[in-house]
């Protein structure tokens, strides 16, 4: 427990930390891990008593001019761990105590700069959060070059605007600054197996990409706010097309989760599954369009599925609903068209010769011998398989070289 001063843990909305850079002035004394207040665009080491507290440093730069640029954790709702030799309950307020580089939490009468989070022992690391009262909401400017994923608002807002407008640094530069944020999105389909992680980021790109061609900043809402449907909308379009056999619109996708929910709480409510009808009233649609959306989420099955389970038994899923009328008329398709590319081909032999070879093959006819043939048209069997041999001869010349 000898460690002083505090250390991110995560967010209570679970989303990842939103990092800015504060410039400091050339007289700040602040160490990793201090809290830091900001007042006109300026950081200074926060103190006890303090309105204006933002987050906790992360990292510390110096700049060209001798200040420093204090890379600070902003969230209102961020939750640190700091050391502390004492029981705490949930809720209960602390003050800041000590100076850079030794800040801690101490009791207070009333009212501190934090309030517990969870009820820790004197042995664990306390969790607290800045009170709301307390944290202040900033707007801070960057220093010309500082790596893009620490955004300041106004600097965010001067990339939307060139993006939109198709600067493709200020593009590259918002992707880079909000792809911790797509990742932390990414999450939440993290156990879907059949897509990757990567897969994820990139669709989660694509919709941020979208979002910058739509957004409108005169409405006042946060980029992020309006870019994020689109980063999950992306996503959930990639999962579906992977996971289910036709692709579902997005309001399909909330109407089937509205469905598996209400089917969920049924089944445990009744220890049985609910009828169709049950589950349209539960969850306000028509029976037709919940058997639709159950319909779809069923797994797709292969046509070589042994039936009943276990190979070797009764065939497989494609025998069973195969149509053998339907291959029937496929080869008589096939036959037909034979037919007629040979009768093509035959268009320059003479009668002879054409109705040697239509009798000999069969061709619409039922198949004869050369010497049936050859006692039809008078000549010798010998004789009808020289002129087959010919005129097949000539056919094969007239395939390999067709005319012009």
């Amino acid at each position: 427990m000898g460690r002083l001063g505090f250390a991110f843990r995560y967010r209570l909305c679970g989303a990842p930390p939103t990092v800015l850079g504060v410039r400091c002035g050339a007289s700040a004394d602040i160490s990793r891990g201090d809290l830091v207040s900001v007042e006109d665009d300026v950081g200074r080491l926060a103190v006890p008593g303090d309105r204006a507290v933002v987050g906790v440093a992360l990292d510390i730069e110096d700049d060209r001019d001798h200040a420093a640029l204090v890379q600070v954790i902003t969230d209102a709702d961020a939750v640190y761990a700091v050391a502390d030799s004492h029981d705490r309950d949930a809720g209960t307020a602390l003050a800041l105590t000590g100076p850079t580089g030794e800040q801690g939490v101490g009791d207070v009468a009333e009212s501190g700069e934090f309030e517990v989070v969870a009820a820790s022992e004197a042995a664990d690391e306390t969790l607290v959060r800045i009170r709301i009262d307390t944290h202040h909401e900033v707007t801070v400017a960057l220093r010309p070059g500082f790596p893009a994923r620490f955004l300041s608002h106004r600097h965010e807002r001067a990339l939307v605007a060139a993006a939109a407008v198709g600067d493709p640094a200020a593009a590259s530069a918002l992707v880079e600054a909000f792809l911790p944020t797509i990742s932390g999105v990414a999450q939440m389909y993290r156990n879907v197996k059949a897509v990757e992680r990567t897969e994820l980021i990139q669709e989660g790109v694509v919709g941020l990409l979208r979002a910058l061609k739509r957004y409108d900043p005169s409405l006042g809402t946060p980029f992020w706010g309006y870019a994020s449907w689109w980063v999950r909308q992306a996503m959930q379009q990639l999962v579906a097309e992977v996971t289910r056999p036709m692709v579902l619109s997005d309001r399909a996708l909330r109407g089937l989760a509205r469905v598996k929910a209400a089917r969920a709480a049924f089944l445990q409510e009744h220890a049985r599954d609910p009828t169709s009808d049950e589950l349209a009233d539960a969850v306000e649609l028509t029976r037709e369009q919940v058997d639709s959306l159950l319909a779809i989420e069923r797994t797709p099955r292969g046509l070589e599925e042994p039936i009943g389970g276990e190979a070797g038994v009764a065939g497989t899923l494609g025998e069973l609903i195969e149509d053998p009328g339907a291959q029937a008329a496929f080869a008589s398709v096939l036959d037909r068209f034979e037919i007629e590319q040979v009768r093509d081909l035959t268009e320059a032999l003479d009668d002879r010769e054409r109705r040697i070879l239509t009798d000999h093959y069969g061709l619409g006819r039922p198949a004869r011998t050369l010497r049936e043939i050859g006692d039809d048209l008078g000549v010798s069997a010998e004789r009808v398989r020289q002129i087959e041999e010919r005129t097949l001869a000539r056919l094969r010349d007239a395939v390999a070289s067709p005319a012009p």
